[in-house]
């Protein structure tokens, strides 16, 4: 299914998903209607696809900054995989690893590793952590871990991964009713048999276990709900 301009509102909430990297949470008309839209089957691989876009959107130290930090992402994932260590900062990898690699970005500033979290990040062009022009890049850890941080560090994974999933249906429940009008009740699986979804996609906490879609009277608002997660506000 393609998207037209006025279905656009109904999808953009798809790809606008919070702390992705330091621009703004936007996507261009152009590039979305150029590509049908598909539940993503996995929240890394939505990533992966908010990066690519946004990588053509951005400016030159904005693009080189995103480049920089997804090798460095790449580099401690490779480190951890083949060390049997968790790399807790940059410069204690060896020089294999890193020799290809810059450790500034674009404005002067040491790009930052956050184990806990698993990703690199600048603190973009006004030098400051934690604002709207910081640019990150995830990656997937293999180093050793106490079972206490593994958890904690899971259950945060799969929670950002199910918000990723109740947002996909939001939108695909939006498009939904666009196309068949109102309805009393509306399943995933119904979804998938419209081709609005091209599969089903469950909570990894509760594998087989479908989402709750159902509309709030009186105007018929969506809500989409996971036994574990709640709604995405939440």
């Amino acid at each position: 299914m393609r998207i037209t301009l006025a279905k656009l509102a109904a999808v953009v909430a798809i790809f606008c998903l919070p702390g992705v990297c330091g621009l703004p949470d936007c996507i261009s008309i152009n590039c979305l209607l150029k590509q049908p839209v598909h539940a993503a089957d996995d929240y890394d691989d939505l990533l992966k696809d908010i990066n690519k876009v946004q990588k053509e959107m951005a400016g030159p130290d904005v693009k080189k900054a995103m480049e920089e930090c997804d090798a460095l992402a790449g580099a401690v994932a490779e480190s951890e995989k083949n060390e049997k260590e968790t790399v807790k900062n940059i410069s204690d990898m060896k020089m294999k690893y890193i020799k290809d690699v810059n450790f500034k970005d674009p404005w002067g500033n040491e790009y930052m590793l956050d184990a806990d979290k698993c990703k690199i990040y600048s603190k973009g062009p006004d030098g400051k952590t934690g604002t709207a022009d910081d640019v990150q890049s995830t990656y997937v850890s293999c180093g050793p871990k106490d079972s206490v941080e593994k958890s904690s560090r899971d259950k945060e994974l799969d929670k950002r991964n199910c918000v990723a999933n109740m947002k996909v249906l939001l939108g695909a429940a939006e498009l939904y009713l666009m196309d068949y009008g109102k309805v009393k009740t509306l399943t995933v699986k119904e979804l998938v048999e419209k081709k609005i979804l091209k599969s089903e996609i469950f909570c990894r906490s509760v594998p087989g276990k479908p989402y709750s879609i159902y509309f709030m009277a009186p105007d018929g608002e969506i809500h989409v709900k996971c036994e574990v997660h709640g709604e995405p506000g939440d």
